[in-house]
């Protein structure tokens, strides 16, 4: 829908994904993703896997995804796509690592030109914080999306 796009252009938005990857200094970067990228407050992602009973699961290399998700930042939108809807955990975490992250890695090495990415967080959702109800929002689309 153009969504990125927008955002990446000029808006009334601090698009702070870009801030991050300016900064060439692996070592800056990797702290910039910690202090500004978990902490925002919009953070739109998706999943790796959504189950029946609605739990959630994602993983990543860095963990700025994680901890975005799991409690820095004020808001999280999640659009997940239905060829991600799984029947329960254990396939949660089989799609996620037999999957997710095989097509992550095919997409790392194209656009960032790396070796390959792999996994050394996963996080499984289960339900909503009982003390930030409403902060995690979803938004399911019955059409293929992502990996």
């Amino acid at each position: 829908i153009g969504f990125i796009d927008y955002l990446i252009g000029e808006t009334p938005y601090n698009n702070v994904r870009s801030t991050i990857l300016a900064e060439k200094d692996l070592a800056k970067q990797a702290e910039l993703r910690r202090t500004i990228g978990t902490t925002v407050d919009y953070f739109l992602t998706s999943m790796a896997a959504v189950t029946e009973t609605g739990a959630m699961a994602h993983g990543d290399l860095t963990g700025s995804k994680v901890g975005g998700v799991a409690f820095g930042a004020k808001n999280v939108i999640v659009v997940v796509g239905s060829n991600k809807i799984v029947k329960d955990v254990d396939e949660a975490y089989k799609r996620t690592v037999e999957w997710c992250i095989p097509a992550a890695s095919a997409f790392s090495r194209v656009a960032f030109k790396v070796p390959g990415t792999s996994m050394s967080h996963y996080e499984l959702l289960l339900q909503a914080n009982p003390f930030t109800p409403g902060r995690i929002q979803v938004l399911l689309v019955n059409e293929a999306l992502g990996f």
